[in-house]
């Protein structure tokens, strides 16, 4: 199994703290030294048949470079049946930001861990149920904050983009908008040509008028 429906991103800060979330799997035979990736097991060698949680990065990596299966990946709980009858009743009562602040981004890498190829519409309906409400909330900050602790980071930057938004519509509807101002390096460009007029000198002779007498 390889991951290719996500990619990790390097100089991402965020992506680093996902990947260090952990991930439940199963050993398929026995093998020395992966215990001390596990704080809470007390050995350094894992049996087979025996399960450990082990960080994300290190699933990434063995799925992508080991050619035999020594382990079986599991989908953690935050994902499993349960959460996903709630999100499809009323996704809006989930509190995401407490299951897992990262709870978009850890479960498009685990989806290719999933094997009921259920998660990613779930990932998926939730997030459009969910972003409704963050386009209403947009629209009442006060109302928003009240529930800005059960947003997950994804959520939280589109709420603030929201609020953004919002508060320049209602500037621009009030007449306080910001001007619009000519971007620096356009002004310095028609400074310059109209210098260059002046003197009788166009640097594109093809659309240059005749010099000045």
């Amino acid at each position: 199994m390889h991951i290719t429906s996500y990619q990790t991103n390097y100089y991402s800060i965020p992506d680093i703290l996902v990947t260090q979330e952990k991930i439940p799997c199963i050993a398929e035979a026995l093998l020395h030294g992966i215990g001390t990736l596990d704080p809470t097991f007390d050995k350094p060698n894992i049996s087979r048949g025996e399960k450990i949680e082990l960080p994300l990065w290190y699933a990434i990596h063995q799925t992508r470079l080991s050619r035999s299966r020594t382990l079986n990946f599991q989908v953690p709980d935050i994902y499993k049946s349960r959460l996903k009858e709630i999100c499809e009743a009323d996704a809006l009562a989930v509190d995401l930001g407490r299951m897992n602040k990262f709870f978009y981004t850890f479960g498009q890498y685990v989806v290719p861990f999933d094997n009921s190829n259920t998660l990613a519409q779930m990932l998926y309906e939730t997030c459009r149920a969910r972003c409704r409400l963050l386009i209403d909330l947009s629209k009442d900050a006060a109302r928003g904050l009240k529930n800005a602790q059960k947003f997950e980071h994804i959520e939280s930057i589109l709420y603030a983009i929201g609020c953004s938004t919002t508060e320049k519509h209602l500037k621009w509807l009030s007449g306080r908008a910001e001007l619009l101002h000519t971007p620096l390096m356009v002004s310095n460009h028609q400074k310059r040509r109209r210098a260059q007029l002046d003197d009788g000198f166009d640097e594109n002779p093809r659309l240059s008028k005749s010099p000045r007498i």
